[in-house]
């Protein structure tokens, strides 16, 4: 009798499972897409990446475009990208500058796989690197911000060839001054960009409300290094190679001594034995002075009894702070990473002419931004360095469209990226983006 109840139940149980369906879930996928076909640039390089998330099972009716900060790339939105996958039935498409495309992630992918990061340190360090030199791309001197524009018009209409009309911009730090001159910009076809939009998203970024004579000064030198055949900074690809490695090996291994803190103590200031996680906190959080993009953590107390032993790092929610450092990690080795190796000197200069020009600046296809009627919200961090609050709110008042500012509280508690990456972002910030964005689509 014990027999036959237990093989019905055994069939009662796989019935069931088969009626059961799989959970539904957000999905991300990285597409290297036809970008603007820049006259001067080989075919092949006129593309653009993009780190695409969405709800399984659910067709989204809108979209949002996410443009990445200075020297970032389209992982800085792994976590709200998926929040709005889930929560607001939408597609988000993180997009990487094309000069994302030119980088060598040989080893770094081949590490993401078998967890060997010594492996692809020595990939990097030996010689194996595909390294560019600004001699081999001078198609990089036409990369300027037109260029990244248009891309960004490409992108969009490959979401409208999906079957969604609604479609947001925005970005972070340097991709949300980009998404301002999106915003004023004509397409090369006399079409003012906004009108292809419902609403823009400001993450603690905007084009400065004045100008000093510094901007006139580094006009000028930038001019001059792209007038010498210099494309892009010439230290920027090891940079981004270590950036990347510092990332994946916290990722892989948080607990694990550093191999790379070593040999950039002259940059971080920290002389002790690293873990992997010490070594990334060290690296963004505000308190380090690194890139100082988050409050992350602190390192631990270093171990009086063994002082060869690495050092580790204390958690955010156990020193007053507000962003997952292990998280944060894992979320930024997606796509192709979340550094830009080869930033084109042109975009740079670009950018600080439209800043001059106060988004008025024809020449350049900048000339809708006193007309431009679209709904704006800027989410404003306190506990940061940058001066966007004075930008934001002229901004705001130049401009036809209703805008929305929110200066994170309590002060103090948000550097510059957390308002993308804290653990309480969901509450503080996504919420009342989903919200607004509700709103606009609804017509309120």
């Amino acid at each position: 009798m014990k027999v036959v109840v237990g093989v019905v139940v055994a069939v009662a149980a796989a019935l069931l499972a088969m009626s059961v369906p799989a959970r539904a879930e957000v999905r991300s996928e990285y597409l290297e897409l036809k970008g603007w076909a820049e006259p001067n640039t080989p075919a092949e390089h006129n593309k653009v990446g993009v780190l695409r998330y969405w709800f399984e099972g659910k067709p989204a009716t809108a979209a949002a475009v996410f443009i990445p900060g200075n020297g970032g790339g389209a992982p800085s939105f792994d976590m709200i990208g998926r929040w709005l996958a889930e929560n607001a039935g939408m597609e988000v498409w993180a997009v990487d500058r094309r000069s994302n495309l030119l980088e060598d992630h040989t080893a770094t992918d081949q590490a993401l796989k078998d967890g060997n990061i010594m492996k692809a340190g020595m990939y990097y360090m030996s010689g194996g690197f595909k390294e560019i030199k600004s001699g081999d791309v001078p198609y990089l001197k036409h990369w300027g911000l037109q260029t990244h524009l248009n891309d960004v018009a490409e992108v969009i209409k490959q979401i409208q060839a999906r079957g969604i009309k609604d479609i947001f911009l925005g970005g972070h730090s340097l991709g949300a001054m980009m998404t301002q001159c999106y915003a004023a910009y004509e397409l090369p076809e006399g079409k003012a960009a906004y009108k292809d939009l419902r609403g823009l998203v400001l993450f603690d970024g905007s084009m400065p409300s004045q100008v000093s004579g510094e901007y006139d000064k580094r006009i000028a030198e930038v001019e001059k290094q792209i007038s010498d055949g210099v494309v892009f900074p010439a230290d920027l690809p090891r940079g981004g190679v270590v950036s990347e490695l510092i990332m994946i090996a916290a990722s892989l291994d948080p607990g694990g001594r550093s191999l790379i803190a070593p040999f950039i103590q002259d940059m971080t200031k920290v002389t002790s034995p690293l873990t992997n996680l010490a070594l990334f906190g060290v690296a963004i959080d505000t308190d380090y002075k690194f890139h100082a993009l988050c409050r992350a953590g602190k390192l631990a107390a270093a171990d009086a009894d063994d002082p060869t032993a690495p050092v580790g790092w204390v958690a955010y929610d156990k020193c007053g702070e507000v962003t997952d450092a292990a998280a944060l990690a894992k979320s930024l080795v997606n796509g192709r990473g979340a550094a830009e190796w080869y930033q084109p000197l042109a975009l740079m200069l670009d950018m600080g002419k439209a800043a001059k020009a106060g988004l008025n600046l024809p020449e350049m296809g900048l000339k809708h931004e006193q007309e431009m009627g679209l709904p704006v919200v800027a989410f404003m961090a306190n506990a940061t360095s940058y001066e966007f609050a004075q930008g934001v709110k002229a901004y705001a008042a130049a401009i036809k469209g209703k805008a929305e500012i929110h200066n994170i509280d309590p002060p103090g508690t948000y550097a510059h990226l957390d308002a993308l990456v804290a653990a309480d972002a969901p509450q503080r910030v996504f919420t009342p983006l989903k919200e607004w964005m509700a709103g606009v689509l609804a017509g309120k």
